[in-house]
């Protein structure tokens, strides 16, 4: 009866333009089949769908022939310069201390710059009276307390934080927070992100206007991950890792203006870090204008 019931589906004719699109079948066997109209080829094939009816595997079609191709073309990040928004994530120093950080880089936006304030860190405008005009362009960027740190690109990091200390696991505060301020509605779509290092472990999250991704990583000593709002908005983008030489707070900011992978992300303007020493949170901030200080 179930076979039958695939081998219906096979012989269904496709009444809509679109492409066509394999699915896996019980056994993991590959059927035979033409490529008719750009389908997809899935391995484990058996029958054909007319993506018109299937609205989300239109997106996995896509997906299916661009993912190999990013991984073959961008396995390795050049010096190359690449604009990529603000970027968060997560490092562990070769000693093992853990840390979250964030970057800002902009090219409409220039004139914003980190301080550190209690318990994190706040990007604000270099001129004050910027704020007075426009309160919302000020935000923290980073919060650390009771073992957690969250570094984020907007409002989300205090919701973040604060369910993260009263008990909720990481996962799944990132999943409801990231879900309930989702992506900003402006003209670029632009993702909500987010990092986070709870009890030794590390997370990173975003929420883009196609969908929700959040996930633990393990690092090893001296590596880093992130995610970025532009180009770099996926966590398992092999571009979006790196090595971490510095041991401070200090030295990885410092780090995200001019050492491998940041150097090769354009418009650097500001940035900030918390890192995970002996039960407390040291932290770090980083201007572009001003690196020294």
């Amino acid at each position: 009866m179930r076979m039958r019931a695939l081998d219906a589906f096979a012989a269904w004719p496709a009444q809509k333009k679109g492409p066509i699109i394999g699915c896996p079948a019980p056994g993991g066997k590959v059927a035979g089949g033409r490529r008719r109209r750009g389908a997809a080829r899935f391995f484990g094939a058996r029958f054909l769908i007319p993506a018109a009816r299937w609205p989300i595997m239109r997106r996995v079609a896509r997906g299916a022939t661009a993912a190999p191709r990013r991984r073959e073309e961008v396995a390795r990040m050049s010096d190359e310069s690449l604009y990529c928004g603000r970027f968060v994530g997560v490092c562990r120093t070769s000693a093992g201390d853990c840390g979250v950080f964030y970057r800002v880089s902009s090219r409409s936006f220039p004139n914003r710059t980190a301080v550190a304030a209690a318990g994190g860190a706040l990007i604000v405008p270099r001129d004050p009276r910027e704020a007075e005009a426009n309160p919302y362009i000020a935000y923290r960027c980073l919060r650390h307390g009771k073992g957690a740190a969250v570094a984020s690109n907007g409002s989300h990091t205090d919701a973040l934080f604060e369910r993260i200390a009263a008990g909720m696991p990481p996962r799944d505060a990132f999943a409801m927070v990231l879900l309930a301020f989702d992506y900003e509605h402006d003209q670029l779509d632009t993702p909500r992100i987010a990092a986070c290092i709870a009890g030794g472990a590390a997370y990173l999250g975003i929420v883009r206007r196609t969908g929700l991704q959040v996930e633990e990583l393990e690092l090893a000593p001296g590596a880093a991950r992130f995610v970025a709002t532009y180009e770099l908005d996926r966590i398992d983008d092999l571009r979006a890792r790196g090595a971490i030489a510095a041991g401070d707070a200090a030295g990885i900011a410092r780090s995200l203006m001019d050492a491998p992978p940041f150097r090769a992300l354009s418009k650097p303007v500001c940035g900030a870090c918390a890192l995970a020493r002996g039960g407390e949170f040291d932290v770090a901030v980083i201007d572009a204008a001003a690196p020294g200080r």
